[in-house]
């Protein structure tokens, strides 16, 4: 909401090769921050009927049935 008014006044006032230069920049700044995300190796594996179990509990907590519910109802009327 904040991106799309910025982005049409740096556009009409600088122009598009501001904005190209601007859409390429950020996501190179944010590259070096890709080095300090670190991987857990060798994490126990859970069986698959706790993994089963920990995705029905996931489902049949509110946070996700009831917007899922609102998405379908939408979709399917």
């Amino acid at each position: 909401m904040v991106a799309a008014p910025i982005s049409t006044v740096v556009y009409t006032k600088l122009g598009p090769q501001t904005v190209i230069m601007v859409m390429a920049a950020l996501p190179a700044i944010m590259l070096p921050m890709i080095w300090t995300f670190s991987e857990q190796k060798n994490i126990p594996i859970k069986s698959t009927s706790d993994q089963c179990n920990e995705i029905w509990t996931t489902v049949c907590s509110r946070a996700v049935w009831q917007p899922l519910g609102f998405v379908s109802i939408l979709l399917f009327y």
